[in-house]
C-alpha cells in the first residue's frame, strides 16, 4: 500500500487544545475527566487516533532508549494489559503504539491488538503499594501499583494501600486495575475495601456493577460464572447496575446478575470476599447454611456464618459492632470456644413471626445465647434447657449515631454491658433446626445468638436436663 493510498499517522493536528490534552494524557498528568474526554475524541475521530498513536509511539521509543528493561520489570504479580476495543483508553493506545512499527513510508497500522511493553510502565503514575499477606513470620515485600495497569494474582491474598488512604485486600485467583487512587476495576476474584474518612466516593467497578462508597468497609466478589456480590460490613455503599440502583447499609448484601438484576445475598461466609484465615478441622463445618421467612429483596439483609470461630471479641451481629466476651477475666465458657456460630440481624429482635432455619452438616450440640433481659419464648423452653453458663455482650456505637458513647474494648471481662444466658438444645441433631421470634419487643434488648458444636458420635441422642 503506498502512502497516497493510506492515511499515514503522524500528521500535526490543527487544534492546539487537543494536542495539549494528548500531551497530558501521555505524560500521566491528565485528570480522570481529561482522560475520559481524550477517550471520546479517540473513539470519534480517526485523525485524533492517528495523532495519539504516533505521539505515544515516539514517547515509548524515547523511554526505551533511556532506561534498561530491568528497571521497569514487574514485581510479584504479572502485568497484562487488557485487549484493545474500539473505544480505546489511553492505557490501551499506549500499549499499541509502543509495540508496533509505524513507518511513515507506508507500513500499515494494525489496530485492535494489545501488547505489553515493560518499559512503558515507568511512564505510569504510582498510585499505591502492595504486598502479599503472610502469617507474620517473614517481612512483606512491597511493590508499586501503577495507574491503569492490570495486576494478576494467581493465588493467595494481597494487601493494597492506595495514596488516597483506601486499603484493599484482594484474593486470588483474580485481577484488578487501579485507574486512580479513587477508582478501581475488579475483573475477577474477591476484594474487601476499607475506606477511611476523607476518601468517601471511592468506587469499585466490575463488569456487572459499580459500587460507590460512602465511608465504609465492604466486600466485592466477581463470580467465575458471571455476576457480582456486594456486602457491607460497616457504613454504607451505593450499588448501581444497568437496571437498578440501591443503597446498602451495614448488614446488607446484594447479588447482581450479568443482565443487571439485583437480589438478596442471603449468606456471607468467611471466604465469600477474602481468603479464610481459619484452618477447619478434618470433619468439616457444622453449620452450612441459614435462611429465614421474613426478609424480601427490598431489605437485602444477610446472615454471616463463622465456622469454628466463636471466641473473645468476636462480632455478634451483622448490623451492629457489638462483640461476644466472657463475663469475667476467666473468659468464655470452654465448651463454647471454637463453635460454629451465626451473626444474625440485631434488629430482628422486634420481628415476632420470624423463623430462622439452620442446616447442620454434622451431628452437633446446638446453643442459643439469650439476652437475660428477655423472657424465654415458648419454642426455646420446649426444645432447649437453660444451662448454668453465661456470656457477656460488649456493645459498640449504633450505626449512624456517632454521638453514641458506647465503645467496645478488647479482652474478657472488659466493657461488658449485658449478660446472656446459655441454652442447650435437648437433642443434638443433624439436618435442619428452626428458631423462632422473641415474645417481647423493646429498644433495650438484643437478638439471640446461635452456636453449634460438632459431636464425635454419628447419631443424635437425648441430652439430660441440667
Amino acid at each position: 500500500m503506498s502512502q497516497s493510498e493510506h492515511n499515514v499517522p503522524g500528521h500535526l493536528l490543527d487544534d492546539p487544545e487537543v494536542r495539549a490534552l494528548c500531551d497530558k494524557c501521555c505524560d500521566g498528568l491528565a485528570t480522570p475527566h481529561q482522560r475520559a474526554e481524550m477517550s471520546d475524541l479517540i473513539a470519534s475521530s480517526p485523525e485524533v487516533l492517528d495523532y495519539v498513536v504516533a505521539h505515544s509511539f515516539m514517547i515509548s521509543q524515547l523511554v526505551a532508549i533511556s532506561e534498561s528493561p530491568e528497571e521497569a520489570g514487574a514485581g510479584v504479580v504479572s502485568l497484562d494489559p487488557p485487549r484493545v476495543s474500539r473505544r480505546m483508553s489511553m492505557r490501551k493506545v499506549l500499549a499499541i503504539a509502543a509495540s508496533i512499527a509505524i513507518a511513515v513510508a507506508g507500513v500499515e497500522l494494525w489496530r485492535g491488538v494489545g501488547f505489553d511493553v515493560p518499559s512503558q510502565q515507568a511512564k505510569l503514575a504510582v498510585v499505591g503499594r502492595m504486598h502479599r499477606v503472610t502469617d507474620g513470620s517473614s517481612i512483606p515485600e512491597f511493590v508499586n501499583v501503577n495507574e491503569r495497569t492490570r495486576v494478576d494474582i494467581d493465588e493467595g491474598e494481597y494487601e493494597v494501600s492506595l495514596s488516597s488512604g483506601v486499603k484493599l485486600t484482594v484474593a486470588g485467583p483474580g485481577n484488578f486495575i487501579v485507574d486512580n487512587p479513587m477508582h478501581c476495576r475488579l475483573g475477577s476474584g474477591r476484594m474487601t475495601a476499607n475506606v477511611p474518612k476523607g476518601a468517601e466516593g471511592f468506587r469499585v467497578h466490575t463488569g456487572d456493577a459499580e459500587i460507590v462508597d460512602h465511608g465504609t468497609r465492604f466486600g466485592v466478589a466477581v463470580n467465575p460464572n458471571g455476576g457480582t456480590d456486594v456486602a457491607v460490613f460497616e457504613g454504607k455503599v451505593e450499588v448501581l447496575s444497568r437496571d437498578e440502583q440501591r443503597k446498602l447499609s451495614i448488614g446488607r448484601a446484594v447479588s447482581v446478575t450479568s443482565n443487571g438484576a439485583m437480589s438478596r445475598m442471603l449468606v456471607v461466609k468467611p471466604d465469600s470476599f477474602e481468603v479464610s484465615k481459619r484452618v477447619l478441622s478434618s470433619g468439616g463445618p457444622a453449620i452450612t447454611s441459614v435462611r429465614d421467612n421474613i426478609r424480601s429483596n427490598d431489605e437485602m439483609g444477610y446472615y454471616r456464618i463463622v465456622n469454628e470461630g466463636f471466641g473473645e471479641d468476636q462480632p455478634a451481629y451483622v448490623d451492629r459492632v457489638h462483640q461476644w466476651n466472657g463475663l469475667g477475666q476467666e473468659g468464655l465458657p470452654e465448651e463454647l470456644l471454637g463453635a460454629d456460630y451465626i451473626l444474625p440481624f440485631n434488629d430482628d429482635k422486634t420481628v415476632r413471626e420470624i423463623e430462622i432455619t439452620v442446616t447442620l452438616a454434622r451431628v452437633s450440640d446446638v446453643y442459643v445465647l439469650l439476652d437475660a433481659r428477655v423472657s424465654p419464648p415458648a419454642w426455646l423452653v420446649d426444645g432447649f434447657v437453660e444451662t448454668e453458663l453465661s456470656v457477656g455482650m460488649d456493645e459498640g456505637e449504633r450505626p449512624g449515631r456517632p454521638e453514641d458513647p458506647r465503645r467496645t474494648s478488647a479482652g474478657a471481662g472488659n466493657s461488658i454491658d449485658y449478660r446472656f444466658s446459655v441454652w442447650k438444645r435437648k437433642r443434638a441433631g443433624i439436618g435442619t433446626v428452626s428458631f423462632g421470634g422473641l415474645p417481647q419487643i423493646g429498644e433495650f434488648m438484643s437478638m439471640y445468638g446461635i452456636l453449634a458444636v460438632p459431636r464425635a458420635e454419628s447419631s443424635p441422642r437425648e441430652i439430660g436436663a441440667i
